[in-house]
């Protein structure tokens, strides 16, 4: 078995994103209960930070696993996550963000 780590800096995605109130937003009106966690996926966005706000929705997998040949999400889990991902974009398309009181990122 191969391990690797990485160490660098922690991507603050909550700050960089300033559609968080929107995501929440989402969440809420889907009937979930949103929270912030800090996870180590920052390789996911990492490339893409510096040019826009970024975020990321996670799903539930079971066992909690996560770029792993074992992890498993189950379709209503996906779908959730999906509906969140939808609601939010709409939101963003019809000018939420600006709303938010956030500017983008120039």
């Amino acid at each position: 078995m191969t391990s690797r780590s990485f160490s660098g800096s922690p991507l603050h995605l909550a700050r960089r994103l300033y559609a968080a109130s929107i995501v929440r937003k989402s969440c809420e009106e889907l009937g979930l209960e949103p929270f912030e966690l800090t996870s180590g996926a920052r390789h996911d966005g990492m490339q893409l930070a510096e040019r826009c706000p970024i975020g990321i929705i996670f799903v539930c997998s079971k066992h909690g696993l996560s770029h792993n040949p074992n992890e498993y999400s189950t379709k209503e889990d996906c779908t959730t996550g999906a509906g969140v991902l939808y609601s939010t974009l709409l939101k963003l398309a019809n000018g939420a963000w600006l709303l938010s009181g956030i500017a983008p990122l120039p």
